[in-house]
C-alpha cells in the first residue's frame, strides 16, 4: 500500500496539528458500533436474462449479508480552527457467496481553517478500502479497491465585495487484481476562482480548472489511451433566496484532449444545478440536475457524458422518527470510445434509475434502529447489461 502513503501522511499531519494544541476537550468524541442484516436480489448486478441455475455452485445471484461496523467520529475546535475526523472498520459476511467476505476500511479528516479576517479555506483527506462494485464489470471476482483523495482550497477576501480563491485536489483509484488494474486512475486538478459577493450572502463568479488524468496500467494502442487533459471554464453562482432556500450552479465550457487517440477528444457544455428548500422545520428537499463529463472505468471508453436528475426528501414527523427518500435518474453516454469500429464501440448508452426509502427510529440519543429499501436498475443498448436489483436492510446502531 506504499503508493497511498501520501494520503495517510496528510491525515496524520491534520491529526497532529489538532492534537498538538491540547484543545481536544473542546470537542466531541463519539465511538459507535452497528450491526446490519441485508438481502440483495442481484449481488453481481447480472443481466436479468442470467438465471440462478446457470451460475456455478459457489455463486448465487441473490444473497443475505451480515455487516458489523465499528468506528468513531470526532469534531473539535482549536482557537478559530475546526477539525473533523471519522473512521470505521466494516466487516461483511455473505451467507452464500462466502468468497466475497471482506473487511472495509474508511478514514476521513478535514480542517476548516481561518487566518485573520480575510483568509479561509479547507484541507481534507480521505481513504477508503473495500470491495469493488460489480456494476461496471459484470465479472464475478472479489477485487479490493482503494480510493484516496486530497483536497486543499483557500479564499482571500481582498475587498468587501470580491474574493479570490485557489484549489487543489488529487484522486487515486487502485485495484489489487491484474484483471482490474487496467482501470487504475490518477487525477490532479488545480483551479482558480474569482467571486463577486453580495451582502445578502449570494455570490457570482468565474472558475478556471485544469485536470490531468492518467491510467498508469494502460498501454497506448489503437484502442487505449493512457492519459488525458481537461480544461473547464465555468460560471458559478450561489443565490441565497431566503432563510429557507438556496440555489447554486456551475455552468460552462469543458474540453478534454488525448495525446494519442484524438477521436476521443471532447468539447461541450457542462452544468450542475442544485436547489435546497427547508419547506418546514420538519420537511427538507434537495434537488439536482446535471450534465457532466466523468472518467470511466470501461477500458474502451476513457470517459462518459453523464446527464441526470436527483431529488432527496427528509421528513421528521417526531423527535424520534426520520423518514428519508431518494429518486435519481442518470444516462451515461460513453462518448469517450474510439469510434474506430462504427456501430460497435461508439454508441454504448446506459440508463440508471435508483430509488431508496429509509426510516430511522431513535428511542434514545445513543441508540437508533433503521429500516431501508433500495430499488436500482440499468437499461442499456449493450449486450447483457440490463439488470434490476432490490435491497432490504435492518440496522442497529449504538453510540458509545
Amino acid at each position: 500500500m506504499a503508493k497511498y502513503s501520501y494520503t495517510a501522511s496528510v491525515i496524520t499531519a491534520l491529526l497532529s496539528t489538532a492534537f498538538s494544541s491540547n484543545a481536544f476537550s473542546e470537542g466531541n468524541f463519539t465511538p459507535f458500533i452497528s450491526a446490519s442484516a441485508l438481502t440483495d436480489s442481484n449481488i453481481y448486478r447480472l443481466d436479468d436474462s442470467i438465471s440462478e441455475s446457470s451460475l456455478s455452485e459457489d455463486t448465487s445471484k441473490s444473497d443475505k449479508l451480515y455487516r458489523t461496523t465499528v468506528g468513531l467520529n470526532l469534531d473539535w475546535t482549536v482557537s478559530r480552527q475546526a477539525f473533523y475526523v471519522s473512521g470505521s472498520l466494516q466487516d461483511t459476511r455473505y451467507e452464500k457467496n462466502t468468497q466475497l467476505d471482506n473487511l472495509a476500511k474508511n478514514l476521513n479528516a478535514r480542517w476548516n481553517w481561518l487566518l485573520g479576517s480575510r483568509l479561509t479555506g479547507i484541507v481534507s483527506a480521505s481513504q477508503s478500502i473495500g470491495l469493488s462494485n460489480f456494476e461496471d464489470t459484470g465479472v464475478r471476482e472479489k477485487v479490493e479497491r482503494t480510493i484516496s483523495q486530497l483536497n486543499a482550497s483557500g479564499n482571500w477576501r481582498y475587498h468587501p465585495d470580491w474574493q479570490l480563491g485557489l484549489a487543489f485536489r488529487t484522486l487515486d483509484i487502485g485495484y489489487d487484481s491484474e484483471t482490474r488494474n487496467v482501470s487504475d486512475l490518477k487525477q490532479l486538478a488545480t483551479s482558480v476562482n474569482l467571486d463577486y459577493l453580495v451582502k445578502t450572502g449570494s455570490r457570482i463568479g468565474f472558475k478556471l480548472e485544469n485536470e490531468v488524468g492518467e491510467f498508469p496500467n494502460r498501454v497506448n494502442s489503437l484502442f487505449f489511451d493512457d492519459k488525458y487533459t481537461q480544461n473547464s471554464f465555468l460560471l458559478t453562482t450561489f443565490w441565497n433566496i431566503s432563510g429557507k432556500s438556496s440555489f447554486n450552479s456551475e455552468f460552462g465550457y469543458v474540453s478534454r484532449s488525448h495525446p494519442d487517440i484524438t477521436e476521443r477528444d471532447y468539447e461541450g457544455l457542462n452544468a450542475t444545478l442544485r436547489y435546497n428548500w427547508a419547506v418546514t422545520t420538519k420537511v427538507n428537499i434537495f434537488a439536482e440536475a446535471f450534465r457532466r463529463t466523468a472518467s470511466s472505468e470501461d477500458i474502451l471508453a476513457s470517459y462518459s457524458e453523464n446527464t441526470g436528475t436527483k431529488i432527496t426528501a427528509q421528513w421528521i414527523p417526531t423527535d424520534k422518527i426520520t423518514v428519508s427518500g431518494l429518486l435519481s435518474k442518470e444516462t451515461r453516454d460513453y462518448t469517450g470510445q474510439t469510434g474506430l469500429i462504427p456501430g460497435v464501440d461508439s454508441t454504448l448508452e446506459d440508463r440508471f434509475i435508483n430509488k431508496t426509502l429509509s426510516v430511522k427510529y431513535e428511542p434514545h440519543k445513543n441508540f437508533d434502529i433503521s429500516l431501508g429499501y433500495t430499488d436500482s436498475s440499468r437499461e442499456s443498448n449493450g449486450n447483457l447489461r440490463d439488470y434490476t436489483a432490490e435491497q432490504y436492510s435492518l440496522t442497529l446502531k449504538i453510540n458509545l
